[in-house]
């Protein structure tokens, strides 16, 4: 490392003590370096409203990390729920994992139960403007699925394969309607109402409680 050989994301580095996460790029001369850590952790989430998923150095507001114990600060999240809503986000040190969570291609769908403030068309054209993606900002916007789950508290249950920014407030303003809660309940095979937390709790896991599979 002195001689200038190592870099970790294309920055040189020369300090031994260097940390470095699973999910970082190291190379030996120009050449990936090769190491293993098996010792990963993974933890679920329950997000109250209110705070950022957010690093505390990028937002002056209260982000998860302020809310969660010291012993897990150092855990990156696997995708993001933006500061109004609620709800299931998983922790983790293993840079795999939460590729596999956060991109379409890991196959894990989210689930969301949505409140808006008024259904303010049918049911079924609902479901196939979803289905069929809504057009936002030059972004198509997709859902996996779509059900009407309470008309009379204006409830809606949606599932995505992957997930743009803001993506179902964007959706449900663009047909006129505005969201007034979003809860992401499930994620895989983790379910936040079998499991049972309340909000603000955390919970170690295994990958396959997500996953499914060994």
């Amino acid at each position: 490392m002195k001689r200038g050989r190592v870099s970790i994301n294309g920055q040189t580095v020369s300090d031994p003590a260097t940390r470095v996460r699973p999910q970082d790029r190291v190379e030996c001369n120009g050449r990936p370096a090769l190491y293993s850590d098996e010792t990963h952790r993974y933890f679920a989430y329950y997000k109250p409203a209110g705070l950022e998923v957010s690093r505390p150095a990028r937002h002056t507001g209260k982000t998860i990390y302020d809310a969660l114990p010291a012993a897990l600060a150092d855990l990156d999240y696997a995708g993001r729920l933006d500061r109004e809503s609620r709800g299931l986000l998983l922790l983790s040190d293993d840079g795999k994992f939460i590729q596999r969570v956060t991109h379409p291609s890991g196959g894990l769908e989210k689930h969301y139960r949505v409140r808006v403030s008024e259904l303010t068309m049918p049911t079924a054209a609902l479901i196939r403007r979803f289905k069929a993606g809504i057009s936002d900002e030059g972004e198509l916007l997709l859902a996996r699925n779509c059900e009407v789950v309470n008309r009379a508290e204006n409830t809606v249950e949606v599932t995505l394969s992957g997930g743009r920014k803001r993506q179902l407030r964007r959706m449900f303003r663009a047909l006129g309607m505005e969201v007034t809660d979003l809860f992401r309940f499930r994620i895989g095979e983790l379910d936040l109402d079998r499991v049972g937390m309340a909000s603000g709790a955390w919970l170690a896991i295994s990958p396959e409680d997500v996953t499914g599979s060994a």
